[in-house]
């Protein structure tokens, strides 16, 4: 056997070997591009009082939102390879895509695997939460590639409003208001909201605290099960009129809660 037709079949034999071993001689799979799927946390929108219409959006469209500062968000990432694979392709599977994910900017937006310690939301999901306005977001690479972050943008609020819910909770009416008037043990849901300086709505569910004087304020409303702002909670009116003040943060709100007199 000639020297050249040697090195031919060990070429090809060796060719063979690594397509099996390492997908190598042009039957690589490469990720060529990283998908955002973003929702609020820890509700899905579908809501009146949700900025997303359907349960979850792209990247561009949760960057396009302004978020306020407190805010959590979870991320699923999903890679595309060059060629088609995975259940229902043909029967091959996908290789590892070898994600590896980062904060991008941990001043504005932290990054972790679940919402608490210890937790997690998936090997191909993150949660973030909003820990200083600005732009901050998810960094991540694949095989070793860096792809481009997700950019979200958060705002500080300036000040809490009130809006009363009415109706049914696919198709509730919310309408704004400075106090809630109702009859003597007498219970109405109201969205407490947050706003920037121009008295734009900034959207999220960030953690609030409820103190309630001469009413009673119920967090455990299905809902709303942790009581968070932007989201709705429940009021009662005591046998006199009293106040619940709302606290995000920095920022007070206080919606004063008035008993109408007996058949009025």
């Amino acid at each position: 056997m000639s020297f050249l037709r040697l090195a031919s079949v060990v070429s090809a034999r060796g060719c063979l070997i690594l397509s099996v071993a390492l997908s190598a001689c042009g039957k690589t799979n490469n990720v060529v591009a990283i998908g955002y799927t973003v929702s609020e946390f820890p509700m899905s929108g579908k809501r009146p009082w949700s900025c997303l219409p359907e349960a979850h959006t792209d990247a561009t469209g949760a960057g396009n939102i302004n978020w306020v500062v407190g805010t959590p968000l979870t991320v699923f990432v999903a890679a595309t390879f060059e060629k088609v694979c995975g259940e229902g392709f043909g029967g091959e599977d996908c290789p590892d895509a070898g994600l590896v994910f980062g904060a991008f900017d941990a001043t504005t937006w932290t990054e972790a695997d679940g919402p608490q310690p210890g937790t997690s939301l998936g090997p191909n999901a993150r949660y973030l939460e909003s820990v200083g306005a600005g732009i901050g977001g998810l960094t991540v690479s694949a095989q070793g590639r860096i792809f481009p972050p997700l950019r979200v943008h958060a705002v500080a609020p300036a000040a809490l409003q009130f809006q009363r819910v009415d109706g049914a909770v696919t198709s509730a009416t919310l309408t704004p208001i400075t106090a809630l008037t109702l009859a003597a043990g007498e219970s109405a849901e109201v969205v407490p909201y947050l706003v920037d300086e121009s008295g734009t709505h900034l959207c999220g569910f960030p953690a609030q605290t409820a103190t309630a004087t001469g009413a009673v304020v119920t967090v455990q409303v299905p809902e709303n099960m942790e009581g968070r702002a932007n989201a709705p909670v429940q009021v009662t009116a005591g046998a006199t009129s009293g106040s619940v003040q709302f606290t995000v943060g920095s920022v007070v709100g206080v919606l004063p809660v008035e008993v109408a007199p007996q058949g009025g």
